[in-house]
């Protein structure tokens, strides 16, 4: 049996309004929203010892350098860069409402093509 689930990451730079665009995309898909703030605040609230957390966290951070580095020294790529991507808006341009639209009809069409409901 295969379960279908769908995830979707957004990078952004700061002041793009993209936790904005995220959260509305996700609501319009029917989809779960998790950002920072929200695994925070579920730390907050959980059992977790808070150094088994910043333990956690460091790790994320060092797997994120490594995985900088490996796609730098492999492949000349570099992390972040827009050629790199699969898609790239420009949020500032199209605005928040034309962003979120754009990218709901892309995941849709994928989504569709692959079999998707």
């Amino acid at each position: 049996m295969t379960v279908g689930y769908s995830v979707i990451t957004i990078s952004r730079q700061y002041g793009s309004g993209g936790r904005e665009i995220e959260a509305q995309l996700a609501e319009r898909l029917g989809i779960p929203f998790y950002d920072k703030t929200l695994c925070a605040e579920a730390a907050k609230h959980s059992r977790l010892d808070a150094d088994f957390l910043e333990q956690a966290e460091k790790a994320l951070w060092d797997t994120a350098r490594a995985r900088t580095t490996y796609l730098k020294d492999d492949t000349g790529q570099v992390l972040g860069e827009a050629e790199n991507c699969h898609l790239c808006l420009d949020s500032g341009l199209l605005g928040p409402e034309h962003t979120v639209r754009t990218l709901e009809a892309v995941f849709q069409t994928e989504h569709t093509e692959k079999g998707g409901a």
